[in-house]
């Protein structure tokens, strides 16, 4: 090898090893991390309320009797698709959350100046067996070539990885998971004050006949109308419905698929370095 390609790769081997030691980096890639930890902890909150607030009502029922004509409202029929993709979303929210857990756990494993002493001391046998090929043989500058390159591989991708996924959030799934979320919060208050509507009016029944038939019209014709509930709660567990398989398919994406793709590479780039044989390397062994 030539002389100035030497030089040209020893230049890139010492920034190599010069980076491992910025810590900004790391602790950027940490804070990232927590910020979706935070996010992802804000949203299973949010569903695990929702969940709460559906299975009480789902157990209650409000029935109406103007001049003879019976109305039963059963809200939990409506709810229940809902409630039972909250329960789902649940555990999809709690996969994400130890995803990001164990991200940040890597992370902080990774940062630590361990790894950049051993990428540091590959980085230096190398540069020893790239300059001194002839003296310590093509078969020691290989390993040392395939040491540092798994470490450096190591060192790196997992902080590429948190950085990535940030910039794909901030770019995609953002606005649309904050936007969902807040959606899924004024729905658990709906449903919840729709709850205490119902329970309040059963608690004020009047004694006499005639002011309960009085106040049961008045119910049916403007508080409480049932076609009318029965629709918005139609409405809003479809909102919900909808918005909860945005933040699913999002979450996924973000916290499970994206970081068994970077898994998958990972693996395959050190299969690929550990695999690597030069013809000159094999003919001389």
């Amino acid at each position: 090898m030539k002389a100035r390609w030497k030089c040209l790769i020893s230049l890139l081997v010492i920034l190599m090893c010069a980076g491992s030691w910025l810590t900004w980096v790391d602790e950027e890639a940490s804070e990232l991390t927590d910020q979706q930890l935070k996010h992802a902890a804000v949203t299973f909150a949010t569903a695990r309320l929702l969940n709460g607030v559906i299975s009480v009502i789902q157990g209650t029922e409000v029935s109406i009797q103007p001049v003879g004509v019976g109305v039963t409202i059963t809200a939990g029929e409506i709810l229940d698709p809902v409630n039972d993709l909250v329960e789902r979303f649940s555990w999809v929210m709690l996969a994400s959350t130890t995803s990001l857990g164990i991200q940040k756990l890597i992370n902080e494993l990774i940062a630590t100046g361990l790894m950049s002493i051993l990428l540091t001391a590959s980085g230096i046998i190398y540069l020893i067996a790239l300059w001194f090929a002839k003296d310590v043989g093509l078969r020691w500058w290989l390993v040392s070539a395939k040491l540092f390159g798994c470490l450096f591989i190591l060192r790196y991708t997992v902080v590429l990885m948190v950085l990535f996924n940030q910039a794909l959030y901030l770019g995609f799934f953002a606005e649309e998971q904050q936007a969902a979320t807040e959606r899924l919060e004024k729905t658990t208050e709906q449903i919840e004050a729709y709850h205490q509507e119902q329970q309040q009016s059963l608690q004020a029944q009047p004694e006499s006949f005639w002011e309960k038939l009085k106040n049961n019209m008045e119910q049916f014709t403007t508080q409480l109308n049932p076609i009318e509930k029965m629709k918005q709660l139609k409405t809003i567990s479809e909102q919900a419905f909808e918005d909860i398989i945005k933040l699913i398919a999002s979450f996924i994406l973000q916290t499970i698929l994206l970081p068994l793709l970077f898994l998958w590479l990972i693996v395959k780039m050190l299969k690929l370095i550990a695999s690597y044989s030069p013809a000159k390397v094999t003919s001389s062994s």
